[in-house]
């Protein structure tokens, strides 16, 4: 009797563009793959498509596997990273991972994350379709980016673009404010002054700022404190 041959495959039957599988005929002599006319005991492809083997036993009988379909699914578009002191902006929204030198960052799932520790951070973004991709490496150095002596509070946070930071134990010697969003765009920027304070505290109006998260940072002679603003519309 015949023996029908059966395809096997190295994994799934959807994979995402960029990715491959080995497909391979249980029965190794006189084969021929469809449609890419393989000559092999098995092949790899990344191609979508439906495939098939045929088989020739010794006597010239000519049998056909089943048919087994292949699905790419589109790539997603790899993120990039932009710098902005020591936050770390990815150029992408959405389901993110922030990794530091390979290991995924527990909880770091923001379209920005502060950097804590110098070595080389990766952002990977996932797609409603199951693929992923992943940024290239960025790598920092906080030797000369340390917090400052103190702290500062913002409030009230959320807020609606207008709010106060109160700045604690600075000397404000060559102090700055800046505010970023979440691309890494500088959109406020302040040199503060004794006399702009009242009871240490400096108002701020970014009413024309649109909402979402943004980053503000306070810097004293290099050194550099972070803290998350956001600005709700509501």
């Amino acid at each position: 009797p015949q023996v029908i041959p059966t395809i096997t495959i190295s994994g799934n039957d959807t994979i995402c563009e960029g990715q491959s599988v080995i497909l391979k005929s249980s029965i190794a002599q006189n084969y021929l793959w469809y449609p890419n006319n393989f000559g092999n005991l098995s092949f790899s492809t990344d191609t979508s498509g439906f495939y098939a083997v045929k088989t020739t036993d010794v006597y010239g009988c000519v049998t056909y596997s089943d048919t087994l379909q292949i699905v790419v699914l589109p790539a997603i578009v790899a993120p990039t990273i932009n710098i902005s002191n020591d936050t770390l902006f990815a150029s992408t929204t959405g389901n993110l991972q922030w990794y530091l030198n390979g290991a995924p960052i527990a909880n770091a799932t923001n379209s920005f994350h502060v950097a804590s520790q110098t070595g080389a951070y990766t952002v990977a973004v996932f797609g409603a379709n199951g693929c992923s991709s992943i940024s290239n490496s960025v790598s920092t150095s906080l030797n000369n980016l340390t917090s400052v002596d103190g702290d500062f509070e913002l409030y009230p946070n959320p807020n609606n673009g207008k709010f106060y930071v109160q700045l604690k134990s600075l000397s404000l010697n060559e102090t700055s404010i800046t505010i970023t969003d979440i691309e890494g765009k500088v959109v406020y920027e302040k040199e503060v002054g004794s006399k702009e304070l009242i009871n240490d505290t400096f108002y701020i109006n970014c009413e024309h700022l649109a909402a979402g998260n943004y980053i503000i940072s306070v810097k004293e002679n290099g050194k550099l404190l972070n803290k998350k603003v956001t600005i709700s519309k509501d």
